[in-house]
């Protein structure tokens, strides 16, 4: 049996655990605890991690799928046949969209051939119930003109008030905004008309014009919280 005084010789760990061993397990337990709960918190936040780490892979995988595909699907560009003499006129893209933000930043062009030197030409956008004009242009002296429907002031006041039939005013920041009031044109079939205006001669071709997007929804709602468009549809 050891006693009292003989506890002087023994280390200050061994005297502790001799005189109070349930103080020391709990305090090791607690600590044990304490050790094996932040490792299952480090586990946790890992697993976390993990989980964010492949949905934002699985997202970059699928967004990285869709532009590759879109890339895929985009058809080429439309030219003009440089063996036919007469009127002929083409358009890129061969799809116009209907979504305002979409439509506002997309560059529409018109390009053509076989008309006369000096002369002019008007471009309109036929379909049923619905003729517009979009754009004029000059004749070049090989008798060809370009027609661009792009970012001009005149550009995008011919979209928005001949393809969206909205309006177009002005907030106190001097910024526009695009007022939707009523229906766009509808979206389906067109054909896109180049008219000489100073001799009969005039050419054709298909246009199709689209719906707004899924994305391009998203755009104009955000846009609309942005103050460049109002819809009082």
């Amino acid at each position: 049996m050891i006693k009292g005084t003989d506890l002087k010789s023994v280390p200050e760990f061994l005297n502790k655990l001799l005189t109070s061993p349930e103080r020391l397990w709990d305090k090791g337990f607690k600590e044990l605890s304490a050790v094996s709960s932040y490792s299952n918190q480090k586990r946790r936040e890992g697993i976390i991690n993990m989980q964010q780490l492949k949905r934002f892979c699985l997202f970059g995988f699928i967004a990285a799928v869709f532009f590759i595909f879109t890339l895929g699907c985009a058809a080429p560009p439309n030219v003009l046949d440089r063996s036919f003499s007469g009127p002929q006129v083409v358009i890129n893209p061969q799809v116009i969209p209907l979504g305002v933000a979409k439509l506002m930043e997309t560059n529409i062009v018109f390009d053509g051939s076989g008309f006369q030197p000096g002369d002019s030409v008007f471009i309109s956008l036929i379909g049923q119930d619905v003729n517009t004009s979009l754009a004029l242009a000059k004749v070049q002296q090989d008798g060809t003109f370009r027609a661009e429907v792009g970012q001009s002031s005149p550009a995008k006041l011919a979209k928005i008030t001949g393809i969206l039939r909205a309006n177009v005013v002005t907030n106190e920041k001097f910024d526009s905004v695009v007022v939707l009031t009523g229906p766009t044109i509808p979206a389906g079939a067109y054909t896109a008309r180049a008219t000489s205006l100073l001799s009969p001669l005039t050419a054709e071709t298909s246009v199709a014009v689209a719906g707004p997007s899924f994305f391009s929804r998203i755009k104009d709602s955000i846009a609309g919280m942005l103050g460049k468009i109002e819809d009082k549809r």
